[in-house]
């Protein structure tokens, strides 16, 4: 006789746990795991058992394994690839990104000033406190990438699943400068010593839980940012205005 309810199995248990960290985004897409033993030590279970629950996440697209080793998937790319080729061609989409990153932007860091726990808080703080540092040893290159990390410890202050990986999606392509080149904007002084402002304010909202005022600074920061891009763009415009006067004479016979 068939038990109506069967035991849950440790291949399966293993592979719960493992999704379940990639999905709170503690495993990130391409990161290799640690070896199958060290892994295996680490998890407490045998290493048969642990390959099995390897087995049933890469059946679902989860894991991939390589000769170099077992990854997390990239199982957002086969959204955002398509999606960032069509923004990288559409001259109204640097627009409508900044008008959705304010309302996502904005709600986030209210639901972060609200959930985040006290680990949260303590990795928002340690973040923030890189940043200043690598102001003062004017390092635009890692204080652009550290802005991208205070963004995404606050979505992850949020505990809204949907929204984390939806906007790391977005850091994704902006990372690969579809929609502008942060660095570009951290090598400008004057933008660098606003943003950092800017971001001591957002983060001291959400580290002293005040919904309101977290919001209020993540506007201000995404339409600064807006106004900012909107700018270099412009200039960009002009010197390549004038780059094409300069080469005129290459273009007209004598």
């Amino acid at each position: 006789m068939t038990a109506l309810i069967q035991p849950i199995r440790l291949a399966d248990k293993i592979a719960q746990y493992i999704e379940r960290l990639i999905l709170e985004g503690v495993l990130r897409a391409g990161e290799r795991l640690s070896s199958e033993r060290d892994l295996a030590e680490k998890l407490g279970v045998s290493r048969p058992s642990l390959r099995d629950g390897i087995a049933r996440l890469e059946q679902r697209g989860l894991l991939v394994t390589t000769k170099a080793g077992t990854f997390v998937a990239d199982f957002m790319a086969p959204l955002s690839e398509p999606l960032a080729a069509l923004f990288s061609n559409e001259p109204r989409m640097l627009k409508d990104y900044f008008e959705f990153r304010r309302l996502l932007e904005g709600q986030g860091a209210a639901f972060a000033a609200e959930r985040a726990t006290d680990i949260d808080r303590e990795k928002i703080s340690a973040c923030l406190e890189h940043m200043r540092v690598l102001h003062e040893l004017d390092d635009p290159r890692d204080e652009a990438q550290q802005d991208v990390d205070l963004h995404i410890l606050i979505y992850e202050a949020t505990h809204n699943l949907v929204l984390q990986h939806t906007m790391r999606m977005f850091s994704d392509m902006l990372k690969k400068g579809i929609f502008y080149s942060r660095i570009r904007l951290y090598e400008r002084p004057e933008v660098r010593a606003a943003m950092l402002e800017q971001h001591i304010s957002l983060a001291t909202a959400i580290l002293e839980g005040r919904p309101r005022e977290a919001e209020a600074a993540a506007h201000a920061h995404i339409d600064y940012t807006a106004r900012a891009t909107a700018i270099m763009a412009e200039e960009d415009e002009r010197l390549a205005a004038s780059q094409l006067r300069l080469n005129r004479e290459d273009l007209v016979a004598e």
